[in-house]
């Protein structure tokens, strides 16, 4: 006859192994089914690319900086001669103010200085052009005298340039007397208009 507790113990040693197994069983299953970290997702900081974007082209514009800067800056006396729209309007502008002198007078009026230092700052900026002062004269008096006075007008208007800093090479004068009359007349209002100096500018190279 068997033994009770022998029975049990032969009960309890398959159930061991079996607990065993199993055990190791769904060990392996849960090493085969770790998943593996995945790696962290690196997120662009919002903005960074065109940030270095804008890094880079301030870099370039630093490396080309002097290049530039000597192209786009106007340095005055030395502007082009006469292809500029603007240069040419100021030629225009110039040569189209006359300055005006009383009967049988050759000093300059207030009015008149102000012009010639107009003309004194612009010859002073564009230093690649000289001016011909041409004098003239109303119709009274005889050619001779005419002629005179006409060059006596352009000297003062010369003078005065000198005396603004324009050098005397850049200058010269030249008198018609009355023989280029700006208006036609006999009245006052007319030969007003003939007593004056013109300029002509011209580009020297």
């Amino acid at each position: 006859m068997t033994n009770p507790d022998e029975y049990r113990f032969g009960l309890l040693i398959p159930f061991l192994i079996f607990l065993s197994i199993a055990g190791a069983s769904c060990s392996s299953k849960e090493i085969k089914t770790a998943e593996s970290p995945k790696p962290e997702a690196v997120h662009a900081e919002p903005g960074l690319a065109e940030k270095d974007a804008k890094e880079q082209t301030k870099i370039g514009e630093a490396d080309a900086g002097p290049e530039r800067t000597t192209r786009d800056r106007s340095v005055p006396g030395s502007r082009g001669t006469g292809t500029s729209t603007q240069l040419r309007s100021e030629i225009k502008s110039l040569e189209s103010t006359p300055i005006y002198f009383e009967f049988d007078r050759a000093d300059l009026r207030p009015d008149a200085q102000i012009v010639l230092r107009r003309l004194a700052e612009w010859l002073k900026y564009n230093t690649n052009y000289s001016v011909l002062i041409e004098g003239h004269c109303d119709d009274r008096g005889d050619s001779g005298y005419n002629i005179v006075l006409g060059q006596s007008r352009a000297a003062a208007a010369e003078k005065f340039l000198r005396l603004l800093g324009i050098e005397a090479e850049r200058i010269s004068t030249l008198s018609y007397g009355e023989e280029r009359p700006a208006v036609a007349g006999k009245d006052e209002a007319a030969m007003s208009k003939n007593r004056r100096d013109e300029f002509r500018l011209k580009a020297d190279r």
